[in-house]
This record gives structure tokens, C-alpha cells and sequence, in this order.
């Protein structure tokens, strides 16, 4: 079983098109605060993915935390809470937190 602690925590975040690009534009003030407290880094990003089987989103981003706390704590934070609110009002999206594999 993995020590969820010991390792790097992720979010996945895959969405669709952009429906108001006001709401996404305020998503991303509101983020930059949240990263920087909880020591996340964006990895991988890009709207045009290349999904090689099944169906897959629109835009793909990978969000790296310095460990899974960080990632689920930064998630239930009250100040990702505000930027979440534009982040859904700016167009379908799922976030899926998980924990890294430890080397």
C-alpha cells in the first residue's frame, strides 16, 4: 500500500471547450495565489491533445504538489473554493486529485 504522504500529489484536470472566457480568465487570478501556497506546478497542458484510444477531453492539464496532502488540501482550500466557482461557470471540466507512485 502506498504512503500517500512519501509521494508527489497530482490533479488532473480535463475539460471541454471554453464557454465563457471571462469566468476562465478569473479562474486563473484566483489560482495563481492557491498554487503558490500549496507549491503547485503545472507539468503538462494542452488543448490539443492527441488521444490515441477511446475518447478523451478537449484539454488535459497535470498539476504537480509537493505531496498528496498538498493536492487534496489545496482541492477543500476556501480559496480554491472561489476560483473552482469560475472554474465550472467557464465550461465542463473534471479534476481527479491522486497520489504518486513513490521511486
Amino acid at each position: 500500500m502506498t504512503n500517500n504522504k512519501d509521494t508527489n500529489g497530482y490533479w488532473i484536470v480535463q475539460g471541454g471547450e471554453i464557454k465563457d472566457q471571462a469566468a476562465f480568465e478569473e479562474y486563473g487570478k484566483l489560482w495563481q495565489p492557491v498554487a503558490k501556497k500549496f507549491g503547485a506546478e503545472m507539468i503538462a497542458h494542452s488543448e490539443t491533445a492527441d488521444v490515441v484510444e477511446g475518447r478523451g477531453p478537449q484539454r488535459i492539464v497535470v498539476i504537480k504538489f509537493p505531496s498528496f496532502k498538498h493536492a487534496t488540501e489545496a482541492y477543500h482550500s476556501p480559496e480554491y473554493s472561489k476560483a473552482a466557482h469560475f472554474g465550472r461557470l467557464a465550461g465542463e471540466r473534471s479534476v481527479t486529485v491522486l497520489p504518486g507512485i513513490p521511486l
